[in-house]
C-alpha cells in the first residue's frame, strides 16, 4: 500500500497509475498502468517493457518489434539466448509464436524476474530457462567453454541511460558470434558428401549466405548502437 503522496508523485512522472513499486540493491522497480497498458520502469521515465492487458503477448514497443528482424533470415529456431528479461515481452512473444523453440534468458535482477511473473503474465513454461546473473559475462564464459550454441541471440540489456557496460565493445560481439550456429542449409540435414545438382547448390548457397548475413547483422547492429559514428 502506498501513500497518496507517493502515488501522486508517480502519476505526475509517468501520467499513469502506480500499481507496484519495489526497491532492490540496484534501484527502483515500478509498474504503472494507463489506458489498458501496463509498463515497467526502473525509477525513470523511459519504459523498460509495456504490455497491452487485452493482448499480453503483443509487442507494443517499437524496439521490440525491430528485434524481430531476425525473421528476415530464419523461419524458426530451436535455441535462443535472451540477455535482459525485463517484463518478458520478447520471451512471451517467442514462446507463443515458436512452439518448438527453447529460450535461455539471463537477467541481472531477481526482482525483475518476479515482477515479470506477477505483473506481466510471463508464463511458467518448461521451454523458458531463466538465470540470474550478468548477461555479458555469461556470454563470454559460454564462448570460452564452447558448451552451447544458439540459433538466435537477443541482447536487451539497457536502462534509461545506455546499454549495460557488460555488453559493450567488440570483444563482446566476438563472443556473441562464437555462440551462433555456423549454419549452412538445414542444420537437421547431415553434411552432404556427394555433389549437388546446380539448382540444389544455388539453393544451399543462398541459405548459407542468408544465415551468415544474420550473424553479421547482429554484429553490425550492436556496433552501430554502441558506436554510431563507426562507419
Amino acid at each position: 500500500v502506498y501513500s497518496s503522496t507517493c502515488n501522486s508523485i508517480t502519476m505526475r512522472k509517468y501520467d499513469a497509475t502506480l500499481i507496484y513499486r519495489i526497491c532492490d540493491d540496484v534501484g527502483t522497480i515500478e509498474v504503472v498502468e494507463t489506458g489498458g497498458v501496463r509498463s515497467l520502469h526502473f525509477g525513470s521515465y523511459p519504459k523498460q517493457s509495456s504490455m497491452a492487458i487485452a493482448a499480453p503477448d503483443k509487442l507494443l514497443l517499437s524496439y521490440c518489434r525491430a528485434m524481430m528482424a531476425w525473421r528476415l533470415f530464419l523461419d524458426d529456431f530451436d535455441a535462443a539466448l535472451l540477455i535482459g528479461l525485463g517484463g518478458g515481452s520478447l520471451a512471451k512473444y517467442l514462446l507463443r509464436h515458436f512452439p518448438r523453440g527453447n529460450i535461455d534468458a539471463i537477467e541481472m535482477r531477481s526482482s525483475v524476474v518476479q515482477v515479470a511473473y506477477s505483473h506481466f503474465l510471463l508464463p511458467q513454461d518448461s521451454r523458458l530457462n531463466i538465470r540470474i546473473g550478468d548477461g555479458g559475462e555469461h556470454i563470454r564464459q559460454m564462448a570460452w567453454h564452447g558448451s552451447k550454441r544458439y540459433d538466435l541471440l537477443l541482447i536487451d540489456a539497457y536502462d534509461h541511460a545506455a546499454m549495460s557496460e557488460s555488453v559493450d565493445g567488440p570483444a563482446f560481439f566476438d563472443a556473441c558470434r562464437q555462440l551462433l550456429h555456423p549454419i549452412c542449409g538445414d542444420r537437421r540435414t547431415p553434411h552432404l558428401s556427394r555433389p549437388l545438382p546446380i539448382s540444389s547448390r544455388a539453393s544451399t548457397i543462398k541459405s548459407c549466405l542468408s544465415r551468415l548475413t544474420a550473424g553479421t547483422m547482429l554484429l553490425l547492429w550492436g556496433l552501430l548502437a554502441l558506436y554510431p559514428n563507426l562507419f
